[in-house]
């Protein structure tokens, strides 16, 4: 039960949060303080997730890097995080601390760029991040440094922009296709412009989906690069049938595929359509990431492998940007939408109500839902 409130508890600070950020005085003025407004969503975050116990398969391995018990060289960055907790002797619990806290700090330094629409930016955010940065610890500790780079890009800031685009870098060569992409659309200033062209491709990617045989035999390149080393040893297996998809099976119901190809369409349709009004906030960085992410997914679905899906998450977590837009504007020019664009409001306000009540609810009975002081 304590599970079940304290997770709830962090959506209510999120949207408390959210709205001291947002908030503004009679003549448009932002009166709380950065700092003040995200206090709360701050200290839920960072002490019930970074005391979390057991959550994740990856949990345990952390736990033991942390304490120096696992001797395993990662990138430098994270090797220097890692290093640094041993040297201090402190307990492995720290490390989960610190990295909660550094990753809802970026997030609401990044929001902080449309801190008009926190109110909806850092729930969505906490929905985005929620599960899968409990087991993935390194990869979300290098999304943090990501959130910190574009906070910068936005201010165009480069310099310190391309500072944390390279730290993340090192934090996990993972995100190098992230920051390929972002340098890219940074570039050339634009959205993803032809309607008819993302929605073709988006059925073809459903339709033909990339092989597991030809991702197979280019992706041993990566071994001459030195990259990936974790993921690119063994890809015979994990791609070729006697890995992830041997060990695990899943079963899909109706309302998982209605979410797999309505939701993303949505989002790109209603996100599109803002994409003019909101240019100066450059909204288009986020849309085309996200674009580049749903455009990816049936292959990275298809092929039960952690190295593509995690690669995946990078791009399509942008969603909540996206989102966060579509309801802002949504709820301040309400009386010019019609019944249609209503309704398909209502959806996604169901829909992302759906998916916040299941992660929170869901309990893993491998793991359990405990936290560190019911096992001290």
């Amino acid at each position: 039960m304590i599970y079940y409130i304290l997770k709830f508890l962090i959506v209510v600070s999120s949207v408390t949060s959210g709205y001291l950020l947002s908030k503004r005085n009679a003549n448009g003025e932002y009166f709380v303080k950065f700092p003040l407004a995200i206090l709360n969503i701050l200290i839920t975050f960072t002490f019930i997730q970074g005391l979390r116990y057991g959550r994740g398969s990856d949990y345990p391995s952390y736990a033991d890097l942390f304490v120096g018990i696992k001797d395993q060289f990662y990138e430098p960055i994270f090797s220097l995080f890692s290093s640094f907790l041993v040297l201090i002797n402190a307990h492995f619990s720290v490390g989960f601390i610190l990295s909660s806290f550094f990753l809802i700090f970026s997030g609401c330094f990044l929001i902080k760029r449309f801190r008009f629409a926190a109110v909806f930016s850092i729930p969505l955010f906490y929905l985005s991040m929620m599960e899968q940065s409990e087991n993935l610890v390194r990869m979300y500790f290098a999304f943090s440094f990501i959130f910190i780079a574009l906070a910068y890009l936005m201010d165009n800031v480069r310099v310190k922009s391309y500072i944390f685009l390279m730290l993340a870098f090192l934090t996990h060569f993972s995100v190098l296709p992230l920051i390929v992409f972002i340098l890219i659309f940074e570039k050339i200033k634009k959205p993803i412009s032809n309607i008819s062209i993302i929605l073709i491709l988006y059925a073809l990617s459903n339709i033909y989906i990339v092989s597991a045989e030809f991702i197979y035999s280019k992706i041993t390149i990566l071994r001459y690069l030195d990259l990936y080393s974790n993921y690119v040893d063994g890809a015979d297996k994990w791609l070729l049938g006697d890995g992830l998809e041997n060990s695990y099976s899943f079963e899909f119901g109706l309302s998982y595929y209605i979410r797999y190809y309505l939701n993303p369409f949505i989002l790109f349709l209603l996100g599109y359509k803002i994409l003019e009004k909101y240019k100066n906030y450059k909204l288009y960085i986020f849309f085309n990431l996200f674009v580049v992410g749903i455009l990816f997914r049936p292959t990275s679905l298809s092929i039960p492998s952690e190295f593509f899906y995690r690669i995946d998450l990078f791009f399509t977590s942008f969603s909540f940007v996206v989102a966060s837009f579509i309801f802002y504007d949504f709820a301040k020019y309400y009386s010019n939408k019609n019944i249609f664009y209503r309704l398909t409001i209502f959806y996604l306000i169901i829909d992302y109500s759906y998916l916040l009540t299941k992660t929170i609810f869901t309990y893993d009975p491998e793991l359990g839902n405990k936290f560190l002081w019911e096992v001290l």
